[in-house]
């Protein structure tokens, strides 16, 4: 579920320390507990932020003291989840970007790191079933495509 790369940082400024008492009294930091709290002060994407287990994933980051970026083709949707973050005492921005067009992509990332200086973690969570694409023995290859984009490079 959730996919940890190099970070990405903005070569200039300090870094950030991790925030705390976010979203619960009860949070804990890596100084307090141990490894367990694995995104305190991390910076994530999440892809189809804007709804299910998306949507669900931006919370729980957050509540581990993650700033996410909740990334969404609907902007508004993507606007709506981060809001419900901030309003529960998390830091969350919104992007909106079609992940299976390069340029989107990009601009999601670069976003990102504008907002909050670098990335640590991508949750590739976006995904879409159409109907069109009901079997393997008649789905058209425009479908096909769009899916495979969306779900597997996207």
């Amino acid at each position: 579920m959730l996919a940890l790369t190099r970070s990405y940082a903005a070569p200039q400024g300090e870094p950030e320390t991790p925030t705390r008492d976010r979203l619960s009294p009860t949070r804990r930091t890596h100084q307090e507990e141990g490894p367990d709290v694995r995104l305190d002060g991390k910076v994530a994407i999440i892809t189809g932020g804007a709804s299910g287990m998306g949507r669900v994933a931006g919370t729980m980051f957050a509540r581990e003291g993650a700033r996410v970026v909740l990334a969404d083709v609907s902007e508004e949707a993507a606007e709506s989840a981060a809001a419900e973050v901030r309003a529960a005492g998390g830091d969350a921005t919104a992007v909106a970007a079609d992940v299976s067009r390069e340029d989107d992509a990009r601009r999601m990332v670069e976003q990102a790191v504008a907002t909050y200086g670098r990335v640590d973690c991508l949750y590739n969570n976006a995904g879409i079933m159409p109907a069109a694409d009901h079997s393997v023995v008649d789905t058209d290859v425009d479908t096909w495509d769009r899916v495979m984009a969306v779900n597997v490079r996207g």
